[in-house]
């Protein structure tokens, strides 16, 4: 499949499905990672004075957890008014760069400079702004793949493109 043509509902349903790994993962991944912050003072290792800086810190990842959850739900409501069942696994941690055409692994792990890398690479979008530029290098698309995709911005753009290429015959079926 080249990417001048036309997605077909099939391939729609296929990326649909793994959008919603995806962001079953990643909502994981978000969650797990604000988990291991602590939020009560540690003698020396957390002082009381920045108790409040790390909890905004959770608040934040836990939040971005939060969106990653509605986009699993619109996710399923994509693929339900396509004619799809949704789909509600995810592989196990971790999963190495081969899985999905990120480049990227999907893992659980503590908050740090190395999660904070990851998750900028995850929501990375797909158009950069030229001072961003040097992120896009992180990540390439599988080669087999004309539908290949290296952001989840890229990915959606994708599902949207194929969607509102679909036969109107057919989409007046959903109706």
């Amino acid at each position: 499949m080249t990417t001048r043509e036309p997605l077909s509902r099939s391939d729609l349903l296929r990326l649909l499905t793994e959008a919603c790994e995806l962001e079953h993962g990643l909502a994981c991944s978000y969650l797990y990672s604000a988990m291991t912050l602590r939020q009560a003072p540690v003698g020396q290792e957390l002082p009381p004075d920045k108790v409040l800086l790390v909890r905004h810190w959770a608040a934040q990842v836990y939040f971005v957890a939060s969106q990653e959850m509605l986009h699993l739900a619109q996710a399923w409501n994509l693929l339900s008014a396509l004619g799809g069942t949704p789909y509600y696994l995810r592989p196990n941690f971790p999963q190495n760069t081969k899985y999905y055409p990120l480049h990227l692994k999907l893992a659980l792990e503590p908050y740090g400079v190395r999660s904070l890398e990851r998750f900028i690479a995850y929501e990375k979008p797909f158009e950069l702004l030229a001072e961003h530029r040097f992120v896009q290098d992180a990540a390439q698309p599988r080669a087999a793949d004309g539908d290949a995709f290296r952001t989840i911005g890229e990915l959606y753009r994708l599902l949207g493109k194929g969607i509102t290429e679909l036969p109107t015959t057919w989409l007046n079926r959903l109706i």
